[in-house]
């Protein structure tokens, strides 16, 4: 279930170079904040070693999970921050990104999201670490 958001992309600022809004407005809501997620199983074992697109889907999939654990989901997350290890990453994981928001936001409003590149996650061989902020539905 979507639920009320304005998306706004200000006519004094270049448009946005992906899939992403420059700014959402939310009527005042209850929100939820979640922590960065990487591409570990529900055992912990990290997926994809190396390779951007299981560890992406992987990402968003546990995402997913977090949200509708919660009562909402992928649409009605407001803001992605998303963290890339080296630059190398970057343009494969937008492609991964475009396939999956493709299905996710069939109307063209997409989330605010930021990128960072970063040297390492924690030690870890994770390459991808995903946070998100999102509304959840008044029932």
């Amino acid at each position: 279930m979507s639920i009320l958001k304005y998306i706004t992309n200000a006519q004094k600022v270049a448009p946005p170079s992906g899939l992403y809004s420059h700014a959402v407005r939310v009527p005042i809501r209850e929100l939820l904040f979640i922590s960065g997620q990487t591409a570990n199983d529900v055992d912990g074992n990290l997926l994809g070693n190396g390779d951007i697109e299981i560890q992406t889907r992987q990402v968003f999939k546990n995402l997913q999970n977090i949200l509708n654990s919660e009562g909402t989901d992928l649409k009605n997350v407001i803001e992605f921050t998303v963290y890339i290890v080296g630059n190398d990453f970057v343009k494969p994981f937008i492609d991964v990104r475009n396939d999956i928001f493709k299905n996710i936001y069939t109307n063209g409003c997409y989330p605010c999201s930021t990128l960072i590149n970063i040297s390492s996650l924690g030690g870890s061989d994770a390459i991808i670490e995903i946070s998100a902020t999102a509304i959840i539905p008044n029932n």
